[in-house]
């Protein structure tokens, strides 16, 4: 027997279909029919109730007992409960997880995109570091500041670096002017080991360069091969498996300390005259062909950058002034600021507007990746669709999609995800309604919306099992 609560919970709906003229009825061969094939309406309660509102006349005059209808309503429930479970665990498992790795690879995708564009010149300030001002330093350089250059060709060592998350093989025996190495190099350990390998112990495919000089173009290169001989030359070990004799080795170790140490004196006196001499830009890219966008770094010295921007400069001044191939010098460049600025500017206006016309492709170019990493997660036994198939569905996709229906990403993907990998089962329609759920009550804890929305995926399961017809034309089929 059905609960009195039930029973009178029906009454209302059945007048509301029987003044429509309508009768409800139950699609042949779903768990629903059963369920009413099974059941007595006098017996379950509805005495007084028409009867032909509740179920077709074929149902209405089975005669069951209350077990089997019992049998029926459980194997309904279970049947519903499996739905449920089915559709949340695709959702929740198998349909969030691709859709935020689609989501993910599709603003990657935009980002660099846009960045190549956006960011077409950076301005990178250089500055004499501590270490370089520090007296132990000057001390040790002090002898080798005026040698003549000269070549020192390459000599194969056996020196191993040993760990190279430290600094361990450049250290002076001056603790505190080793304490100021480990500081200059500190997140830069590998760096320094790969050079100091390069020189010191012939790691194979790490060779140095025959002339020196192309691999110490900046002072803290030539501050590690300085500072790497400096220390094995003080040391009284002799590297294992070494060819060399000890006097060749120590030669070799005598003349690289020299050189680089006269470079590294070079490069800073050099980088200290052009201070003092105001020069600002100390290198900057130039266009290759006209009409190609101008990207890289435009290297400045740091003190004197940050003199001419407090005397009216910018860097949207500067990057106008390269961008058009303008004089760089200190003074012009401060002369015509304003205009450099202004031209700056209009180059950044026709770059958005390249950015927002390219959005549409990036956009779905970045989808079509995202998907097809996607469907990699997928084991190929269970892809419904794959490879050039999987490209020409995306597309048809996505072309009907106006551009406001880009903007998000997420309901974008949720339904590729969908269509493409689970048109078979409820996930898009499950996923949709928490959306909307969550949208209509702000705030409300995520279990109870996915409460919400299971009773009201239920309630849509159960009722797609019935049916609606005209009474009258239920009434003639009978006479018939």
């Amino acid at each position: 027997m059905l609960s009195q609560t039930s029973i009178n919970s029906v009454y209302s709906l059945a007048a509301i279909v029987s003044r429509k003229g309508k009768v409800l009825g139950v699609k042949d061969g779903t768990p629903l029919a059963d369920l009413l094939a099974v059941c007595d309406p006098l017996d379950a309660g509805f005495e007084g109730v028409e009867v032909s509102s509740l179920a077709p006349a074929d149902i209405v005059a089975e005669q069951s007992d209350t077990a089997d209808h019992s049998e029926q309503a459980v194997n309904l429930v279970e049947l519903a409960s499996r739905a449920v479970a089915f559709t949340m665990d695709v959702a929740r498992n198998h349909v969030t997880p691709m859709v935020k790795l689609v989501v993910e690879c599709t603003e990657a995708y935009i980002d660099t995109n846009r960045s190549k564009r956006l960011e077409p010149l950076l301005i990178h300030p250089q500055f004499i570091a501590p270490i370089y001002e520090a007296t132990e330093l000057h001390d040790l350089l002090a002898k080798h500041a005026q040698a003549p250059d000269r070549d020192v060709p390459p000599v194969q060592l056996t020196a191993t670096y040993g760990d190279s998350t430290d600094v361990g093989p450049l250290m002076s025996g001056i603790p505190s002017f080793d304490g100021e190495v480990v500081r200059h190099f500190e997140g830069r350990e590998a760096e320094v080991a790969s050079l100091w390998q390069r020189y010191f112990a012939a790691v194979p495919g790490n060779y140095r360069a025959a002339d020196w000089r192309e691999d110490l173009t900046t002072p803290d290169q030539a501050l590690i091969v300085f500072l790497g001989a400096h220390a094995l030359l003080e040391s009284n070990d002799v590297p294992e498996g070494m060819t060399l004799s000890l006097p060749a080795y120590r030669a070799y170790l005598a003349g690289l300390e020299e050189q680089a140490g006269s470079h590294l004196a070079f490069l800073l006196n050099k980088i200290k005259t052009a201070v003092g001499a105001k020069q600002l830009v100390v290198s900057a890219p130039k266009q290759s062909r006209p009409g190609d966008p101008l990207k890289g770094v435009i290297a400045v010295n740091g003190p004197v950058y940050n003199q001419w921007l407090a005397e009216g400069g910018s860097p949207e001044a500067l990057c106008g002034a390269v961008m058009q191939g303008a004089s760089t010098d200190y003074g012009s460049c401060l002369m015509n600021a304003e205009s450099h600025s202004a031209a700056w500017q209009r180059a950044l206006n026709v770059l958005h507007a390249q950015v927002a016309f390219e959005l549409r492709t990036s956009t779905i170019q970045g989808l079509k990746e995202g998907l097809l990493k996607a469907s990699g997660t997928i084991p190929p036994e269970e892809r419904l669709v794959d490879g050039d198939s999987l490209m020409a569905a995306v597309e048809a996709h996505l072309v009907r999609l106006a551009d406001s229906g880009l903007e998000n990403l997420y309901a974008i993907a949720t339904d590729e995800v969908c269509d493409l990998f689970y048109p078979h089962t409820d996930a898009k329609a499950f996923l949709k309604a928490m959306n909307r759920e969550a949208d209509a009550h702000p705030g409300m804890d995520i279990r109870e919306v996915a409460l919400g929305v299971a009773i009201d995926y239920v309630t849509g399961w159960v009722s797609d099992a019935i049916t609606v017809a005209d009474a009258s034309a239920v009434a003639v089929v009978g006479e018939g």
